[in-house]
């Protein structure tokens, strides 16, 4: 039996339409598609379930088998889309793709070609009889950062959310005596903070975001996870945001910007770590730092401070506590300078005092037992 109707014989058909059912039992990506002069309006007389399932053919992004590359499409409820039928009875719809425009109106769920998912389910309420998509009339399809509108949502949202004027250590100016009875002071270091880079237009001054269409490509899913790879000239970068406010941000001139609203955990085998000039950590609550856990002998907390500057410690109002239950071990090419309210020492065994130079012990009294 010879076949003489099939796809590229008997004509090709193709057809313009609405997506209004996405839960493809099979998981396979099908959606229910209304074709505009195929399907009537009527939902009573051809309700959505009713409708027959549509593959949605894939870009060459994805291979279309064994879930390799981007899977599945992105097509919502209301979608408009272009395909065509592989079979002559307009049966075995095929989407090509989507169609983006600027719809004039909110979509009508009581009626086909639409997203029949309602705005509210309160049906004393207009939002009753008006679709969830399209999200905006009168509003280009086109993501509203993809087009630079400079009210948009996320960089808006960002810029509230950013930490500004974080205070940095600071240490105040204090004196001791050295062994002439002379005083030495150490100088105070300068305050200082820092805030996390402007994101969104303030007044005149623009922050990191400021996109020219059609440069700054976006992904943005319907919960509101972000992508944006922006080429604009002066103004490019990459924003990688979660929609609980966590975000990571590359901008024009290198800098990056990790803002995490929530825990953040890093593991690794080994960590190396180079800095070219400074580091400054703020913390509002405590440290706490572990070393040789694995309880092996040379693994050592070592820290060098090189030439010509100073390790500087101050606690503000408390105490310093160290508990060595080994040795301590101290060497001062220089001198060895400590004042205080008063001065205990307490051994368990003896107390050696050796000096190449005097012994000044200065008194009133002097008690020794």
């Amino acid at each position: 039996m010879q076949i003489t109707e099939y796809m590229g014989k008997d004509g090709f058909h193709w057809f313009i339409g609405v997506v209004e059912d996405r839960n493809d039992p099979l998981k396979i990506g099908r959606v229910r598609v209304r074709a505009i002069g195929y399907h009537t309006s009527n939902k009573s007389e051809l309700p959505t379930s009713d409708l027959p399932w549509a593959s949605v053919m894939t870009s060459t992004e994805s291979s279309g088998m064994s879930g390799l590359g981007t899977t599945p499409h992105f097509l919502v409820l209301g979608s408009h889309i272009v395909g065509f039928f592989r079979d002559t009875e307009c049966q075995e719809p095929v989407i090509l793709g989507a169609l983006p425009g600027r719809p004039s109106s909110y979509g009508n769920p009581n009626y086909g070609y639409a997203d029949p998912t309602r705005r509210s389910d309160d049906d004393t309420v207009e939002d009753y009889n008006r679709s969830y998509y399209p999200k905006t009339p009168e509003e280009s399809d086109i993501n509203e950062l993809a087009r630079g509108v400079e009210v948009a949502t996320n960089p808006n949202y960002r810029e509230g959310l950013r930490h500004k004027t974080i205070a940095t250590a600071v240490r105040e100016q204090f004196a001791v005596t050295d062994k002439d009875i002379q005083t030495v002071t150490v100088d105070t270091s300068t305050a200082g903070a820092f805030s996390e880079p402007q994101v969104a237009k303030v007044g005149e001054v623009f922050g990191t975001y400021n996109p020219t269409y059609p440069l700054n490509h976006v992904f943005e899913t319907e919960t509101g996870h972000i992508l944006e790879f922006d080429d604009t000239v002066g103004y490019s970068r990459i924003n990688i945001f979660h929609n609980s406010g966590t975000y990571m941000e590359m901008s024009n001139n290198g800098t990056r910007v990790n803002h995490t609203t929530g825990d953040e955990y890093n593991t690794a085998l080994n960590r190396y770590t180079y800095i070219k000039d400074n580091e400054v950590l703020t913390v509002n609550g405590s440290i706490k730092i572990i070393a040789n856990k694995d309880a092996k002998a040379g693994q050592n907390f070592d820290i060098q401070v090189e030439n010509k500057a100073d390790l500087n410690i101050q606690v503000d109002d408390g105490n310093c506590n160290i508990n060595v239950k080994g040795n301590v071990n101290v060497l001062a090419d220089g001198d060895y300078n400590v004042t205080a309210a008063n001065i205990a020492l307490d051994s368990k065994g003896k107390i050696l005092i050796n000096a190449k130079d005097n012994v000044d012990i200065n008194g009133d009294p002097i008690d020794l037992n």
